[in-house]
């Protein structure tokens, strides 16, 4: 754990005001994120009082301040766009897939475009079908369009860098259950020993000693403390050893970084909260499928169900992926 124990929010909240501070070329756009208000679930609190003249509160028109926010990079300024919930970045696409993607190759060099479009994104909250959704899979395979999620195993100032220094745009997913659970950036817990493996340790790798695992499990960060609680049951239960692994950028998914560990896996499970089809999921299993010929054991995907997401929380469950389908999905490769 941290030495300053933190929740995601507030990590993302302090990685926000430090960037601010650091460099005069970046601005923050979006709906009611001025003070008091300070955004939908107050990550911007504080901020247009710290910096007036760089925090645009914006009407409600997501393709227009997107587009907005696109020339700001053009003339060189690093634009942080909050789009409330992921559900309305289908408004961008356009500005996303015919601007934002081509400029910085299309006139004949390459050009820098600074910008990060961040949102808070999925379900588990009882908000329903129209603000609940998963959205990940929508910007994944557009050119020069680097996809990343929270997670509290990467401290988000280090993430806002490493997307700024691509020069191309990125996307930002942010889970709305993270918000409120702890970071865990060093250390371990009582279970699980933490470490980091490839460039920019884009993936916090989870484990319990150094034996070969029962099964890998593969998640974006917003799924990762679920899949922990469901490692926990399954070793005190079933006597599963388990590794976790949790990328910090999406797409394009370097799976190549933890073959090494993958290779020494018996099962893997990938766990996504999107529903299945053209997803994250199906990209990382056809990288495992590209590379690893000669798995021994099962693959497996797990995905929410093709549905619409009820606000009813009983149903809401009966759809996205629990905790208790992770658990039963690992059981059966024993079987």
């Amino acid at each position: 754990m941290s030495d300053k124990e933190q929740t995601c929010l507030e990590n993302l909240r302090d990685a926000l005001v430090n960037m601010a501070k650091a460099d005069e070329k970046i601005v923050f756009l979006g709906e009611d994120i001025k003070d008091s208000y300070g955004g939908s679930f107050k990550v911007e609190k504080g901020l247009s009082t710290m910096f007036p003249d760089r925090v645009i509160s914006t009407p409600i028109s997501e393709e227009g301040f997107t587009g907005f926010a696109s020339g700001l990079a053009m003339r060189g300024y690093k634009p942080v766009v909050d789009l409330m919930f992921s559900d309305f970045m289908t408004l961008t696409l356009d500005m996303v897939i015919n601007f934002l993607s081509k400029y910085p190759q299309m006139y004949g060099r390459e050009l820098p475009l600074q910008i990060v479009i961040r949102s808070a994104n999925g379900g588990y909250r009882g908000y329903g079908a129209t603000h609940s959704q998963s959205m990940q899979k929508f910007f994944f395979g557009i050119p020069n369009v680097f996809v990343f999620e929270m997670s509290p195993f990467h401290d988000n100032e280090q993430v806002f860098k490493r997307m700024f220094s691509k020069n191309k745009a990125c996307i930002f997913f942010e889970e709305k259950i993270m918000y409120g659970s702890k970071m865990y950036l060093n250390s371990s817990n009582n279970i699980f020993n933490l470490d980091y493996i490839g460039e920019d340790k884009n993936w916090a790798h989870l484990s319990i000693g150094k034996c070969t695992s029962d099964i890998a499990i593969i998640c974006p960060g917003g799924m990762s403390k679920m899949c922990l609680n469901a490692s926990e049951k399954l070793l005190l239960d079933y006597e599963m050893e388990s590794e976790v692994f949790i990328p910090s950028q999406l797409y394009p998914c370097e799976i190549s970084d933890i073959l090494k560990s993958l290779k020494n896996a018996k099962n893997i499970l990938v766990v996504e909260e999107s529903t299945s089809g053209a997803a994250w999921g199906s990209c990382v299993l056809e990288a495992i499928n590209n590379v690893l010929d000669n798995i021994d054991g099962k693959i497996k995907l797990l995905s929410s169900k093709n549905s619409i997401i009820p606000s009813y929380k009983k149903l809401e469950e009966k759809v996205l992926i629990g905790e208790q389908d992770i658990i039963n999905s690992a059981v059966e490769f024993l079987e």
